[in-house]
Formats: C-alpha cells, structure tokens, sequence
C-alpha cells in the first residue's frame, strides 16, 4: 500500500486514522502498569504465612509462622507467663469486633467470671501504677498530694 492509499480509507469507529495506529512491535503502554508499593503490614503479612517446621510433642510438624507464634504464646500463658497472658487477653479484647465465630455465642459464666478478675486486677494495678508515678512527680501540687503527707 501506498501513503496515497493509507489516507483514502475511512476514518470513523474502528478506523483510527494512519497516523495515530500504533506502529508495529510498539506498546501502546510502554511504561508498563506501576509497581505496587509494598507497605509494613503487607510485608508482616506475607512473612506470618511462610510454613516453618515446629516441633510439637515427639514430631515435627510444618504450620504458619502465625499459627507457631500463637501456639507459642497460648502454651506460655497456660504456664503461667503473665504477660504472655496478658497480650492474649488484650489481643482478644480488641479483637472481639473482628471474630470469624458467628454472633451470640455466649460465654461461660465461669469463664466470664475469670475474665471480670482478671480485668478488675489490671485495672487496679494500673491504676495504682498512675497514682504513684503521678505521686512521685515532681509538678504534684499540694491539694493533690499523697495521702500520707497529709497528716
């Protein structure tokens, strides 16, 4: 084909003209779609779903790095690790909007009664934490003293 024939064709739907055709062996997208960025949690992510080997009992078995770090934990806190426990019970109080279990599930009144004293505990121990750092700071104004200086 000649330039005189190219130019006699229609141009219209589905008929571009000549001059703005890509040309052959062209991309039309030469850049190329943009890489993702990774972020943190991705990363996290992706590195809490390798399988690694565990040992449980006499075998070894092969699981989620995620499923090892619980296994980890729950099994120190059942040993008595209080902050193993801890992070448990504080994974699962900010969890318990996200749970997979379906809703009105309810929860044994000897197991609520444990979780209730475990709480009111920490809040105690908190809460006594706060009161005496807030004592032993140096801005502690006279009216809000400790209650032994008051004598």
């Amino acid at each position: 084909m000649t330039d005189d024939t190219k130019h006699d064709e229609p141009v219209g739907y589905r008929h571009p003209p000549v001059a703005t055709q890509f040309k052959p062996g062209v991309s039309g997208n030469p850049s190329g779609r943009p890489k993702t960025v990774r972020t943190l949690r991705t990363e996290l992510l992706d590195e809490l779903r390798e399988v690694v080997r565990f040992r449980e009992g006499d075998s070894e078995v092969e699981i989620t790095k995620a499923r090892a770090i619980a296994k980890s934990l729950v099994h120190a806190a059942a040993g008595g690790n209080l902050r193993a426990t801890t992070a448990l019970l504080a994974f699962f109080t900010k969890s318990l909007g996200d749970t997979d279990e379906p809703q009105g599930q309810e929860v044994a009144p000897e197991d609520a009664e444990i979780i209730n004293a475990y709480v009111s505990r920490e809040l105690r121990r908190r809460s006594n934490t706060c009161d005496t750092d807030a004592n032993n700071s140096p801005t502690t104004s006279p009216e809000k003293g400790n209650a032994d200086n008051e004598e």
